[in-house]
């Protein structure tokens, strides 16, 4: 494997002479990949039957001209009227897509009163029209595999868990970015773009994203060093799973999985929690990509070859989950601390608390009451 930029998806990592493209995430990937290098503000998916049908992504990015439209069909095609870019992506993928569905593309450039359509069916590129459109980008996707039975018959077995971890994962990763989705008419995703003056913008991300469950007991914890920023949310020991399905991994902003990393995360989570299950986490690391010496090995999947930055990664993550322990039992101790303490009033009684309740001891003849918080409560009612 050659080294990469996990920030760069450069045109020579694919093999053009074969159809890669074998499921729907993957094309519902690199579409909400374009909508993002697009400099999107508002990002709206729909899919259908598990994405067979349709899978629509919508957004209010720059648009593509008609000229730019026809370009980006073409074989190793390249749209380059975009700086800055996350994913290098913007259009390379759409001549693959076109290969295995039938494609529309709606584009309205912000100085036009007109957008352009473009549909490619039967590998039939079909003349650019005029038409009625809203700033930005429309592409549909429909009858995906349609060419292709066995991969047809795959993914109508399958689960569209895949799908909604998709655009889950592109949700967590950009909170300044509005997600809106759709399966099967069902409102799946509704997170709205952050408050940019938010106490954390990720936390409140995750909480729109992940749910109420998560975000309760979910701790962050970020450190600063040797060139690598780490920013990691994890749930403690009260709410594990039995599946890894919420657990995401970012590297300069990129969806990643990175297969060491994980595994050190959930054995470190076992270890110290005593704890059979995985915890759910979002991960951030901030680095420069050559120093973490990243090799590709798929779309998504990558390996980190620097052993130091490995190394440095796992002691991050010990302090994590070491943190919370101390926390923990210092907490504990305070609580014991109120329970052993006792207060002493009326000369003769001594009063403190228990987990039921409070205890009323009588010095003199060495007796005990105790009053439960269910008998307190009943007083102030």
């Amino acid at each position: 494997m050659k080294n990469i930029s996990p920030i760069e998806d450069r045109e020579e990592d694919y093999n053009y002479k074969k159809d890669n493209l074998t499921s729907p995430s993957q094309v519902l990937r690199k579409l909400i990949e374009n909508s993002i290098d697009a400099k999107s503000s508002n990002i709206e998916i729909r899919i259908e039957l598990n994405g067979l049908n349709i899978i629509e992504v919508k957004d209010n990015g720059v648009a593509m001209s008609p000229q730019e439209m026809m370009i980006s069909v073409e074989k190793r095609s390249k749209i380059n009227n975009l700086n800055n870019k996350i994913f290098s992506s913007q259009g390379k993928s759409l001549n693959r897509i076109s290969k295995v569905s039938k494609l529309e593309i709606i584009s309205k450039e912000k100085s036009k009163t007109r957008g352009a359509v473009l549909n490619i069916s039967n590998d039939k590129i079909h003349p650019v029209k005029e038409c009625y459109a809203d700033i930005g980008t429309k592409i549909q996707v429909r009858d995906l595999f349609y060419n292709n039975a066995n991969i047809r018959d795959i993914v109508k077995k399958s689960k569209s868990d895949n799908l909604i971890k998709i655009i889950n994962t592109y949700a967590l990763a950009f909170p300044e970015i509005s997600f809106t989705a759709k399966s099967n008419n069902k409102i799946i995703l509704d997170a709205p773009k952050e408050d940019k003056f938010s106490k954390n913008i990720f936390i409140s991300r995750i909480k729109n994203v992940l749910g109420n469950k998560i975000i309760k007991s979910i701790i962050n914890f970020k450190n600063e060093t040797n060139g690598l920023s780490v920013n990691f949310f994890y749930t403690n020991e009260s709410n594990s799973f039995k599946r890894k399905n919420y657990q995401f991994m970012f590297i300069n902003n990129r969806p990643v999985y990175e297969e060491k990393i994980i595994k050190i995360i959930n054995d470190l989570y076992k270890q110290t929690f005593s704890e059979a299950n995985y915890p759910a986490f979002v991960l951030f690391i901030e680095s420069n990509e050559e120093l973490l010496n990243i090799s590709k090995i798929s779309d998504d999947k990558i390996s980190i070859e620097n052993k130091n930055i490995v190394k440095i990664l796992k002691s991050l993550f010990l302090n994590a989950f070491a943190e919370e322990i101390y926390k923990d039992k210092s907490k504990n101790k305070e609580n014991s601390n109120l329970l052993d303490n006792s207060i002493g009033f009326h000369n003769k009684y001594e009063i403190s608390q228990s987990n039921k309740g409070l205890i009323i001891k009588d010095k003199d003849k060495n007796k005990k009451i105790e009053i439960t918080l269910e008998s307190i409560e009943k007083f102030f009612k």
